[in-house]
């Protein structure tokens, strides 16, 4: 593989994404980028990206804060690439379920939830009565899988917690996550491949 110059910038972001699903493996916090500069990668071969090096420094940093304390942000730069993280603690009801990914992209493009009695709905529009239909199954999402309730149960707990009567009152972190755990954000080719891969080992469970 080339220089960046010559091949697809999708290619990087993919080895970027993949690196950074591994980060908090306890689930603590939610962590998004908020600035992506790929503009100095020419000159640098994406074999030689430290991967391994950003996921460790990450979990470096999250180490250092307090998951109960309030927004960080720190920079890092590698490889020709320089990434603005953000990170916050998650409340008690997302803690430590690591089936939910800590790292999301912040200010994702959101598809409509469409309902089986025929209506479509904006995921941030949704009311914590809603939503609390939607883990119950008196509503139902078209296409739906058999994590959804479980998605919808945690998201009444999270709502209920942070004492949101809307999904658009919840910090964007955790409302970019549940989107990406129900299938909503418009991501990268590996980040829906990631997400369909995670749906079919939760199906395939007794």
């Amino acid at each position: 593989m080339g220089e960046a110059g010559e091949q697809d910038w999708a290619a990087w972001e993919r080895s970027l994404y993949e690196a950074l699903r591994l980060i908090d493996p306890e689930a603590s916090f939610w962590v998004g980028v908020v600035e992506f500069d790929l503009g100095d990668t020419p000159g640098h071969r994406l074999e030689d990206f430290p991967a391994g090096e950003l996921t460790k420094w990450v979990n470096a940093w999250l180490s250092e804060l307090d998951p109960h304390g309030r927004e960080y942000e720190r920079e890092w730069t590698g490889g020709g690439v320089r990434l603005r993280f953000r990170a916050k603690g998650r409340t008690p009801a997302a803690q430590g379920w690591t089936a939910m990914p800590s790292f999301n992209l912040l200010e994702q493009a959101m598809s409509d939830l469409h309902l089986v009695d025929g209506g479509r709905r904006q995921f941030i529009s949704l009311t914590l009565d809603e939503i609390e239909e939607l883990a119950r199954g008196d509503l139902e999402v078209v296409g739906q899988v058999a994590t959804y309730p479980e998605t919808f149960q945690l998201l009444v707990r999270e709502m209920q917690h942070s004492e949101v009567q809307r999904v658009a009152d919840m910090e964007p972190m955790a409302i970019s996550a549940f989107a990406g755990q129900l299938g909503l954000v418009e991501a990268t080719p590996s980040l829906e491949n990631f997400e369909h891969g995670w749906q079919s080992v939760h199906e395939s469970q007794p």
